[in-house]
C-alpha cells in the first residue's frame, strides 16, 4: 500500500459540555467566575450568618439524624465519604451538613454532598442509591440540597421532590438519573437556584412542559443543560420569560428546535438576565429579535445551535457582553461594524461559522480581548500588526482555516501582548517563520501547521519557548535537523512535525513526549533506545528512511496506544515482548523489510483495533493467539509469505472485523464458512494465495454488505490536542479495484468489496452471492469456477465492478446485468459462455472490447454513442467532446446548431472508431463554424463527398482530420472553392494515395500536415503555390522522385519534415533559398551525394536532421558556421572525415549532437579542449573515437543522455568519469573493450534511469545503483559475485545480467520490482531454488534464467504474471510438474524449459490457455504420457521440440491444425522491451546439429518429437504442414507407411525419420520436395526402389537409407549420369578403396535380379565387407 495514514488538517474539536469533568479549563475563561460569585453571595443569604454554621449546645435534633441515618443506609458510599456519619456524633458536625439556629433550636438547613472530586478518579467518590430517599421529608428546614456529581443509578426525580418547600438550592447535575421531570417542582417557591443537568452520557430525561416555571418566580439560576425538551419547544420561550430575577439561563444541548419571538402582547421580563446559553440546540433559525433587548447580558453562548443568515448589525445593542460564542452556526457575510461596538468584550468565538470578508482593522477596539477565535472561515485580505497593536491583553489568537488569509507582519514588530495560545494552521504565513514570536516566551501553544513555512528553522525556536507543551508546525516545507537533544523542552506534551522535508537522524527528545508525530520527513538511521519513554501515548514515523530494527523497550511504552512506523526500511523481527494490560489500539508496521513470523505475543494487546503488518517478509502461519485480539477491526496481513489455513477462529472471535486483506500470501485449503459470520465485514480480500474448493454459501450473511443503513466511519482517529484543536488521521487500505490499485482513506467506511481471485477454487458460484446487495466490487477472476453465472447477481444494485474472468464459466450471460445500473467495470473474457451479450443502457457505457473476448460462442456488440439530443442545444458556440471514448455513429443532429463556431469531436477510441455513418452533409448548416476536428473518427464511409461538405464552410479556419481512414479522396472539386481563410488543414495518418489538385489553390495555408498518409510519386510543382506556408509535414509517405524546384520558393516555411520518404538524389544547393527556416527533418529519404555546403547559409536553423541516408563525403566546413544550431543529427550515414574541436568551437548554443553509425568518420578532438557548449544530449556509436575516453568530455556536466557505444575505447574508464555528470539520465558505452571494476556504488547518479554496459571486458562484483533506475544491460562481461540486495529496485524495467560469472542465488527481493518487465540472467553460475515471491499485477514479459545451475520445482506463483511472454528456464537442475498455474500466463509467446528434469505429463491446458504461443521447447525433460489433443489447437505455434522425453501413444491428428505452419508465410515474434532491440534466441536441433536462432527465429518452423516412445503411424494430417521446415520424428517406435502427404510439404528442409519401424516404399512426392537438404531414412523396414530427383540427387550422404535391409534398386544407377553417385555405390567404392576390395564388387552389379540377388552378392563377399559397411555407417 501507498501510504499508512493520511494527515488531515487541524481541526477545531467541539467544546465540551459545561458540566462535563473536562470543562474545568480553558482559555476561552467562559464566565464561570460569575457563576462562582453568584452561588456564593446565594449561599450566604440562604445561611443568614457570617459562619459556617452556629449550634446551640444542644446539637441537632433527633429525629433530623435519624432521617439523615436512614439517608446515609440507602446509598452506597464506596470512598466512605459519609464515615463521619455516626450516631455518636452529633449531626451539625458530619460531613457536608450545615445547621443553622435562627429559631432557638438547631435545624439541618444544608446538605452539600457533591462529589468533591473533579479528577479522573471522580467516579469512584460518587455516593450511589435511590435519589432524593423520603426521609429527607423529615429535614423541615431544608434549604439547600447539592447532590451534583453523584450516581443515583438511572431512577427517576421523585415527585416527593416539590415538598421539599423550604428549598432555595437544588443541584442535581451531572447526576445519573433517568425518566421525566416532574412537575411538582414548581411547588418549590422559594428557588434561588435549579440546576438539573444530568450527567451526559446517562439515559435520556424528558421534560413534557415547562409550565410549572411559572410557580418559581424567585428563581435567580436554572441550568436544563442535557434535557430533552423537545415536546416543550413551543414554547418555552414563554415560559422562561415568566421568572423576572432569573440572572442565568442554561438550556445547552436542549433539543430545542424553535427560537421564536414571543408573542406580541408579552413583555420581556428577562431584564436580569446576565448569562444565557442555549448551545447545541438545532434552531434553524435567524437571530430573533428579542435578543437584542437583554442589554444586561454579559455572556451569550449560541454555538452549534443552526443559527443561519447574516450577523446582525444589532450585536452592538449587547454592549454589556464579556463572552460571546456564536461558533459552528449557518452565518455569512461579514463581521459586522456593531460587533466592534462591544468593548467589553474579553472573548470572541465566531469559529467555523463560514463568515467571510476582509477581517476590519476596527477589531483592534476591542481592547479587554483575551480570546479572539476566528478560525475555520473564509476571512480573506491580510491581518497586520495594525490590527493586533491595540489588543494589550491577548492571551489566544486564532485564525486557523482561513486559507486566503495572509498574515504579512513584520519580522521586526514587538507585540504589546503575551500570548499563552497561537494557532495560525492554513493561513498564508510564510517563507520564513514569523520573528515577531521570538518575544512570545510565554507561549505554551504554537500551531503554525500548513502554513508555507520553508527552510531551516532559526536556533532560537528551540531555545525561547520554555513552557511550551504543544508544538505544531506541520504541513510545511522545513528543511534541516532536529537539534541533537530537545530535553530541555521539558514540558512539551505534543510535537508534530509530520509532512515536512526534515532529514538526519531522530534524537533525544524530552520525556514529557505524549504525541509524536515525523511522519512523511525524510529522517533516517536507527530507532533512537530513549525513544520509547513510559508516557507516550502516539507515535508516528510513517514514510521515513528509517532503519534498523525495533528496539525491544517499544513494549516499555505502557501509555502507548498508537504506534506508526510503516514505510520506512526496519528489518529483523518484530520484537517478541507485548504484555498483557497493553493500552495499544494501533499498529502500522507495513511496507518495512520485516522477517520471521507474526510475534504470538500480539495476543495479549487486547485493545487492538488495527494491525497493518502488509508488504514485509513475514512467514509461518497466524498465530492462535490473536484470536484474543477481540476489538479488531482492520487486519491488513497482504503481500507476505504467511502461510497454512485460514484460521477457523477468525470469525469467531474477530466479531467487530470490518476489514480482512490477506493478499498476496501463501495460505491454502478451504475458505471455512464460519469467516462469513462476521456481520460487520466490508472488505474480504484474499486474492493470490492457493485457496481451494468452493465459495462457502454463507457468504449470505455477510449482513453489513446487505444492509442500507448509513455505515458507520471507519478509520477516522481523531486526537483531542488541545481545548481547540482536534487533529484527525485516517487509516489507509489499498485495494484493487478496476484493475488498478487504489488507496482508501476518508470514504474507507463506504467500501464493500469481496477479492477472491487468482486462486484454485472450484465449483460454481454460489446464488447467495447475489444477496449482497451493498457489495460494490466483486472480483472472482482466475479461478476453476464453472456452470452458470447465477441469475442472483442481477440483485445486486450496488456493484460497480464485477470480474469473473479466466474461469471455465457457461451458458448465457444472465439479462440481470444489463439493469445493474451502478456497473462501469466488467470482465467476463476467457470463459465458455454463450449466446448473446445482454443489451441495457448501463452495458452500452461499456464498449472496452477485452470485456468478452476468449468466449467464442457470444455474440453481439456494444455501442456508446453521441446521444441525439445534443442538437437540441441550438445556442451552442462552442462544443469540445474530444477524447470522450465515443463509439457508434456521428449524429446529424449536430447540423441543428447553427450557431456553432468550435467542435472539436477528435476520439481516442482506437478499438472501436466512431464513425460519421454515410454522409457529412449535416455540416453544410454549420456556415459560422472556424474550427473543426473530427480525428481519429472512421470518415471511410464519408470519403467520397468528405471534402465537398468541408467546402461548405467559408469560416473554416482549421481544418483536422487526422487518422481518419479517409481511402478515396476526390482529386477535383465540382464546384468553387470556398475555403479561402483555411489557415491549418491537418489530414495526416490516412490513405490518400495521390495529392488532391484542389490542395494547391488553398494558398492563404500556413500548416499542412499530410503525414503517414500514404502518398506515392513525385512531389507536384504545384506545392509552389503554398507561398505562406510556415508549417510543412510530409514525413512518412512513399515519395520519390527529386524534389521540384518550387518548393524552395516557400520562402516563409520555418519547419520543413519530409522524414521518410524515397528521394533519392542529393540535397539540392536550392536548399539555401529557405532563408526563414529553423527546422529541417530529412531522416530517411535515400539521400546520396555531399552535404551541400550551401546549407552554411542557412543562419536561422536551429535543428538539423539528415538521419539514416546514404550521404558521403565530408561534412562541409559550413555547417559548423551555423551559430544558432542546437540539434544536430547526422547519424546512420557514410560521411567521412575527421572531425576536430575546431569544426565545433562556434556551436556555442549546441545541445543535442548525433553521430552515431558513421564507419568512416573519427574524432580527433584534443583531451585538453574545453567546449564553449554544454550538451544534454551525446550520442557519437559505431566509429572511431577510442581507445582513450575523451577526456573534453569532463566539463559536458548538463548531458542526460549519453551514448558512445562501439566507439573502439579500451581500457579503464578515468576516475572523473562517474563524478562528472551529476543529471546524466542514459548512459550507454556498449560494445567496447573498457575493463576493470565499477564503483562500489553509483547512487550518486540519482538520475540515472538507464546504464548500458554490455559487451566489455567489465569484472568484479555488481555495484549499489541509484534507486530511480530503470533499465541496466551488463550482459557479456565478466562481473562475479553473488547479485546485491540492493539490486531489485522499485522502478527497474530492465536487467541483464547473462554471459558473466554471477553467482549464489535469486533474492526474495527480485519481487520488489514491480515494475520489471524484462529480466535475464542466463549463463551464469546460479544456484538454488527460484524466488517464489512472484505477485500479481507484475509487468514482467521476459524472463531467461537458462543455462544456470537452479534447482527445486518451477513456482507456481509464476501464475501470477499475467503478462509473460517470454520464459526461458533451459539447461537447469529444475524438476517437478509444470504449475497449473502457469496457465494464468496467457500472454506467452514462447516456453523454454529444456535441458532439465521436469517430469509428469505435458500438461492438457497449454492447448486451451497459451493461446499466443508461438514456440515450445521442452526436449530433453523426463516428461511421459501420451501428447494431448488440445496442443494441436496451438494456431500460432511454429516451433514445437518435445525431444529426448518418454512420451508415448500416436501422434495427435490435431497436430494438422497447426496454422501457422499450414502457411510458407511468417509473423514476426512479439517484440519486448530491450534496451539493443535483441530479438528472443532458441536453440535448436536441425540436420543432426545445434544452431541458434535469433533473429530469423520467426521464420524458423519445426517439429522435433525425436528419441521418444511414441507409436502408431504417422498422422496423415501431418502433410497439411506446407511451410514447415523440419520434421524429426526419429528413434520412435511409428509403424505403418511413411504417408504420402509428406510429398506435399513444400518448405520442408529437414527431415528426419530414422530408428523408428517404417515399412513400406518410399513416397514418390519426396523427389519433388526441392527445398530437402537433409533427409535421414535409416534403420526402418523400408523397402522398394530409392527415389531419384533433382534434389536428391543433391544428397549424397551414405547413411540416408542404410538399415532398411530390404530397400536396394541399383540397376537404375547405369542410366544416371556420370556425375550421379548413388549413396550406396558410393558406399561400395568407398569401401572398395579403403580395403582394396574394388575387384570383389562385380561391374555388373546392375544386372542382378531384385533386392535378394543384390543383398545375396554382398554376402558372397563375406562378413569383412559387412562390418566395414558398419564402420562406414557410423563415420
Amino acid at each position: 500500500m501507498a501510504t499508512a495514514w493520511s494527515r488531515s488538517r487541524l481541526g477545531f474539536r467541539e467544546s465540551w459540555p459545561l458540566h462535563h469533568p473536562q470543562h474545568d479549563f480553558c482559555y476561552y475563561l467562559p464566565p464561570v467566575w460569575l457563576i462562582i460569585s453568584l452561588a456564593f453571595f446565594f449561599l450566604m443569604e440562604v445561611s443568614g450568618v457570617e459562619a459556617r454554621v452556629l449550634m446551640s449546645s444542644k446539637g441537632c435534633l433527633e429525629r433530623e439524624r435519624d432521617a439523615l441515618l436512614l439517608f446515609k443506609a440507602a446509598m452506597k458510599d464506596p470512598s466512605a465519604r459519609l464515615s463521619s456519619w455516626r450516631a455518636q456524633v452529633d449531626c451539625c458536625a458530619w460531613t457536608g451538613v450545615v445547621c443553622h439556629n435562627r429559631t432557638g433550636s438547631v435545624r439541618v438547613a444544608e446538605l452539600n454532598l457533591g462529589n468533591p472530586n473533579e479528577g479522573t478518579n471522580w467516579m469512584g467518590y460518587r455516593l450511589r442509591g435511590e435519589l432524593l430517599h423520603p426521609s429527607l421529608l423529615s429535614l423541615k428546614h431544608l434549604q439547600s440540597l447539592n447532590l451534583s456529581g453523584n450516581d443515583f443509578e438511572a431512577t427517576q426525580i421523585p415527585p416527593l421532590v416539590g415538598s421539599l418547600h423550604p428549598l432555595r438550592y437544588l443541584d442535581l447535575s451531572y447526576t445519573n438519573y433517568s425518566g421525566t421531570i416532574p412537575p411538582h417542582l414548581g411547588n418549590l417557591t422559594n428557588l434561588r437556584l435549579l440546576y438539573l443537568s444530568p450527567y451526559y452520557n446517562s439515559a435520556k430525561v424528558v421534560v413534557h412542559s415547562l409550565d410549572w416555571l411559572s410557580g418559581l418566580s424567585s428563581l435567580k439560576f436554572l441550568d436544563m443543560s442535557f434535557l430533552d425538551l423537545s415536546a416543550a419547544s413551543h414554547n418555552w420561550v414563554s415560559a422562561i420569560n415568566m421568572l423576572p430575577s432569573l440572572q442565568q439561563l442554561i438550556l445547552y444541548n436542549c433539543s430545542l428546535s424553535n427560537i421564536t419571538p414571543l408573542p406580541l402582547n408579552s413583555h420581556l421580563n428577562l431584564t436580569s438576565l446576565l448569562t444565557l446559553n442555549l448551545g447545541r440546540n438545532n434552531f434553524n433559525s435567524s437571530f430573533p429579535n428579542w435578543l437584542f433587548n437583554l442589554t444586561s447580558l454579559s455572556s451569550l453562548q449560541l454555538d452549534y445551535s443552526g443559527i443561519r443568515g447574516a450577523l446582525p448589525n444589532e450585536i452592538g445593542n449587547l454592549i454589556s457582553l464579556t463572552y460571546l460564542d456564536l461558533s459552528w452556526n449557518l452565518l455569512h457575510g461579514p463581521l459586522p461594524d456593531g460587533l466592534m461596538n462591544l468593548s467589553s468584550l474579553s472573548t470572541l468565538k465566531l469559529k467555523n461559522c463560514s463568515l467571510s470578508g476582509p477581517i476590519p482593522i476596527e477589531i483592534g477596539k476591542l481592547s479587554n480581548l483575551n480570546v479572539l477565535d476566528l478560525s475555520f472561515n473564509s476571512f480573506k485580505g491580510e491581518v497586520t500588526e495594525l490590527h493586533l497593536s491595540n489588543l494589550t491583553k491577548l492571551v489566544v489568537l486564532s485564525l486557523i482555516e482561513n486559507p486566503v488569509l495572509t498574515i504579512p507582519v513584520k519580522h521586526t514588530w514587538t507585540p504589546p501582548f503575551q500570548l499563552l495560545s497561537i494557532s495560525l494552521g492554513n493561513c498564508k504565513l510564510g517563507p520564513e517563520f514569523p520573528a515577531w514570536l521570538r518575544s512570545q516566551q510565554s507561549l505554551t501553544e504554537i500551531m503554525l501547521g500548513d502554513t508555507s513555512i520553508e527552510g531551516n528553522l532559526p536556533e532560537w525556536v528551540w531555545n525561547s519557548f520554555s513552557n511550551i507543551t504543544y508544538l505544531d508546525l506541520s504541513n510545511n516545507k522545513i528543511t534541516g535537523t532536529l537539534p541533537a537533544s530537545l530535553e530541555s523542552l521539558n514540558k512539551l506534551s505534543t510535537l508534530s512535525l509530520g509532512s515536512n522535508l526534515l532529514e538526519g537522524p531522530i534524537h533525544h527528545l524530552p520525556p514529557s513526549i505524549h504525541f509524536l508525530d515525523l511522519s512523511f520527513n525524510a529522517f533516517s538511521g536507527p530507532l533512537p533506545p530513549t525513544l520509547f519513554m513510559p508516557q507516550l501515548n502516539v507515535i508516528f514515523l510513517s514514510h521515513n528512511h528509517i532503519n534498523g530494527s525495533i528496539p525491544s523497550n517499544v513494549c516499555n511504552s505502557h501509555t502507548l496506544e498508537y504506534l506508526g512506523l510503516s514505510n520506512n526500511k526496519i528489518s529483523g523481527e518484530i520484537p517478541q515482548c507485548w504484555q498483557e494490560g497493553s493500552f495499544l489500539k494501533y499498529i502500522h508496521l507495513g511496507n518495512n523489510m520485516l522477517s520471521g513470523e507474526i510475534p504470538s505475543s500480539l495476543g495479549n494487546l487486547m485493545r487492538l483495533q488495527f494491525l497493518h503488518l502488509n508488504n514485509n517478509n513475514l512467514k509461518g502461519g497466524l498465530p492462535s493467539s490473536l484470536q484474543d485480539c477481540k476489538q479488531l477491526a482492520i487486519v491488513d496481513l497482504g503481500n507476505n509469505k504467511i502461510s497454512g489455513n485460514i484460521p477457523s477462529w477468525i470469525g469467531q472471535s474477530w466479531q467487530q472485523l470490518r476489514i480482512l486483506q490477506l493478499r498476496s500470501n501463501m495460505f491454502d485449503g478451504n475458505i471455512d464458512p464460519k469467516l462469513c459470520y462476521l456481520k460487520d465485514l466490508q472488505i474480504i480480500d484474499l486474492a493470490n494465495n492457493n485457496l481451494s474448493g468452493p465459495i462457502p454459501s454463507t457468504f449470505e450473511n455477510l449482513s453489513s454488505m446487505i444492509s442500507t443503513s448509513s455505515p458507520i466511519q471507519l478509520g477516522k482517529i481523531v486526537f483531542h490536542m488541545t481545548y481547540f484543536v482536534d487533529m484527525t488521521y485516517w487509516d489507509v487500505i489499498t485495494l484493487v479495484i478496476k484493475g488498478s490499485q487504489y488507496d482508501f482513506l476518508s470514504i474507507l467506511y463506504l467500501v464493500k468489496s469481496i477479492d477472491l481471485s487468482n486462486n484454485s477454487l472450484t465449483n460454481e458460484i454460489p446464488k447467495e452471492l447475489g444477496y449482497l446487495a451493498r457489495l460494490q466490487t466483486l472480483n472472482l477472476s482466475r479461478n476453476y469456477f464453472r456452470g452458470k453465472i447465477p441469475n442472483s447477481i442481477g440483485g445486486m444494485s450496488s456493484l460497480e465492478t464485477l470480474d469473473l474472468s479466466f474461469n471455465n464459466l457457461s451458458g448465457v450471460i444472465p439479462q440481470g446485468l444489463s439493469e445493474l445500473n451502478a456497473l462501469n467495470h466488467l470482465n467476463l473474457s476467457y470463459n465458455n459462455l454463450s449466446g448473446n451479450i445482454p443489451t441495457g443502457y448501463q452495458l452500452q457505457t461499456l464498449d472496452d472490447a477485452t470485456i468478452y473476448i476468449g468466449n467464442p460462442y457470444l455474440c453481439g456488440k456494444l455501442s456508446a454513442q453521441i446521444p441525439p439530443i445534443i442538437g437540441s442545444l441550438h445556442k451552442l458556440r462552442h462544443l469540445d467532446l474530444s477524447w470522450s471514448n465515443f463509439s457508434g455513429t456521428i449524429p446529424p443532429h449536430l447540423g441543428n446548431l447553427t450557431h456553432l463556431r468550435y467542435l472539436d469531436l477528435k476520439s481516442n477510441n482506437y478499438i472501436h472508431f466512431a464513425k460519421v455513418g454515410h454522409g457529412l452533409d449535416w455540416l453544410s448548416a454549420l456556415s459560422s463554424l472556424m474550427y473543426l476536428d473530427m480525428s481519429n473518427f472512421d470518415l471511410s464511409a464519408a470519403s467520397h463527398n468528405l471534402i465537398s461538405a468541408v467546402n461548405m464552410l467559408p469560416s473554416l479556419r482549421q481544418l483536422n482530420l487526422i487518422g481518419c481512414r479517409i481511402n478515396n479522396i476526390p482529386l477535383s472539386l465540382n464546384r468553387h472553392l470556398n475555403l479561402t481563410t483555411l489557415k491549418t488543414l491537418g489530414l495526416g495518418w490516412n490513405n490518400f494515395n495521390s495529392f488532391p489538385n484542389w490542395l494547391w489553390n488553398l494558398t492563404g495555408l500556413s500548416s499542412l500536415h499530410l503525414d503517414n498518409s500514404e502518398i506515392q510519386g513525385a512531389l507536384p510543382n504545384e506545392i509552389g503555390n503554398l507561398i505562406n506556408l510556415v508549417d510543412l509535414d510530409l514525413s512518412w509517405n512513399l515519395l520519390s522522385g527529386p524534389l521540384p524546384d518550387a518548393i524552395w520558393r516557400l520562402k516563409q516555411l520555418a519547419n520543413l519534415n519530409m522524414s521518410f520518404n524515397f528521394f533519392g538524389n542529393s540535397l539540392p544547393v536550392k536548399i539555401m533559398n529557405l532563408s526563414s527556416l529553423s527546422e529541417l527533418m530529412l531522416v530517411n529519404c535515400s539521400l546520396t551525394g555531399l552535404i551541400p555546403s550551401e546549407i552554411g547559409n542557412l543562419t536561422t536553423l536551429n535543428a538539423v536532421s539528415l538521419r539514416s541516408n546514404s550521404l558521403s563525403g565530408p561534412i562541409p566546413g559550413e555547417i559548423w558556421k551555423l551559430v544558432n544550431l542546437n540539434f544536430l543529427d547526422l547519424s546512420v550515414n557514410s560521411i567521412e572525415g575527421e572531425i576536430s574541436e575546431l569544426h565545433l568551437s562556434n556551436l556555442t548554443k549546441l545541445k543535442a549532437l548525433f553521430f552515431w553509425h558513421n564507419p568512416f568518420i573519427t574524432i580527433a578532438i584534443k583531451h585538453t579542449w574545453t567546449p564553449l557548449f554544454q550538451l544534454q544530449r551525446l550520442w557519437l556509436g559505431s566509429f572511431k573515437l577510442g581507445p582513450k575516453f575523451p577526456a573534453w568530455l569532463r566539463t559536458q556536466q548538463s548531458i542526460t543522455d549519453f551514448t558512445l557505444y562501439n566507439t573502439s575505447i579500451e581500457g579503464n574508464l578515468p576516475e572523473w568519469f562517474w563524478n562528472s555528470f551529476p543529471i546524466i539520465a542514459f548512459l550507454d558505452l556498449s560494445y567496447n573493450k573498457i575493463n576493470g571494476t565499477l564503483p562500489t556504488s553509483l547512487e550518486n547518479l540519482t538520475e540515472l534511469s538507464m546504464l548500458n554496459l554490455r559487451s566489455n571486458l567489465l569484472e568484479g562484483p555488481i555495484p549499489h545503483f541509484p534507486p530511480n533506475l530503470n533499465g541496466i544491460d551488463l550482459s557479456v562481461n565478466a562481473f562475479s559475485g553473488p547479485l546485491p540486495s540492493t539490486l531489485f529496485m522499485p522502478y527497474l524495467e530492465f536487467l541483464s545480467l547473462s554471459y558473466n560469472h554471477v553467482n549464489g542465488s535469486i533474492p526474495s527481493h527480485v519481487c520488489n520490482s514491480s515494475m520489471l518487465e524484462y529480466l535475464s540472467l542466463s549463463n551464469n553460475q546460479i544456484s538454488g531454488e527460484i524466488s517464489r515471491c512472484w505477485q500479481d499485477g507484475g509487468y514482467l514479459s521476459y524472463i531467461d534464467m537458462g543455462n544456470n545451475m537452479l534447482v527445486g520445482e518451477i513456482p507456481s506463483s509464476f501464475g501470477n504474471l499475467m503478462e509473460l511472454e517470454f520464459l526461458h528456464l533451459n539447461n537447469n537442475n529444475l524438476k517437478g510438474h509444470l504449475p497449473s498455474a502457469l496457465q494464468n500466463c496467457k500472454r506467452l509467446v514462447t516456453v523454454d524449459l529444456g535441458d532439465n528434469k521436469l517430469y509428469g505429463n505435458i500438461p492438457s491446458w497449454i492447448g486451451q490457455s497459451w493461446k499466443q504461443l508461438h514456440v515450445l521447447r521442452l526436449r530433453s525433460n523426463m516428461f511421459n504420457g501420451s501428447i494431448d489433443p488440445q496442443l494441436g489447437y496451438l494456431s500460432d505455434v511454429h516451433i514445437i521440440d518435445l525431444a529426448n522425453n518418454n512420451l508415448s501413444g500416436a501422434i495427435p491428428h490435431s497436430f494438422g491444425n497447426f496454422i501457422a505452419m499450414m502457411s510458407t508465410s511468417a509473423k514476426q515474434l512479439p517484440r519486448f522491451f530491450s534496451m539493443d532491440m535483441e530479438t528472443d534466441n532458441i536453440t535448436l536441433v536441425t540436420k543432426g546439429e545445434q544452431f541458434t536462432f535469433s533473429s530469423i527465429l520467426y521464420l524458423m518452423k519445426s517439429i522435433d518429437l525425436s528419441n521418444n516412445g511414441l507409436t502408431d503411424e504417422i498422422p496423415e494430417e501431418l502433410g497439411h504442414l506446407v511451410g514447415l521446415n523440419t520434421l524429426n520424428l526419429s528413434r520412435n517406435y511409428f509403424r505403418g507407411k511413411i504417408p504420402e502427404s509428406i510429398g506435399r510439404m513444400s518448405s520442408l528442409e529437414t527431415l528426419d525419420l530414422s530408428f523408428n519401424d517404417l515399412s513400406g516404399t518410399i513416397p514418390q512426392g519426396l523427389s519433388k520436395l526441392n527445398a530437402l537438404d537433409h533427409l535421414n531414412l535409416s534403420y526402418n523396414n523400408l523397402s522398394g526402389n530409392i527415389l531419384f530427383g533433382n534434389q536428391l540427387q543433391t544428397l549424397d550422404d551414405a547413411t540416408i537409407y542404410i538399415g532398411n535391409p530390404n530397400m536396394f534398386d541399383l540397376c537404375l544407377v547405369q542410366n544416371r549420369p556420370s556425375s550421379f553417385h548413388h549413396p550406396l555405390v558410393v558406399s561400395f567404392q568407398y569401401l572398395g578403396a579403403i580395403n582394396s576390395l574394388s575387384g570383389m564388387v562385380p561391374d555388373d552389379i546392375c544386372s542382378l535380379g531384385g533386392n535378394n540377388s543384390i543383398i545375396g552378392q554382398f554376402n558372397s563377399l563375406g562378413p569383412g565387407l559387412i562390418n566395414h559397411m558398419d564402420v562406414m555407417t557410423s563415420i
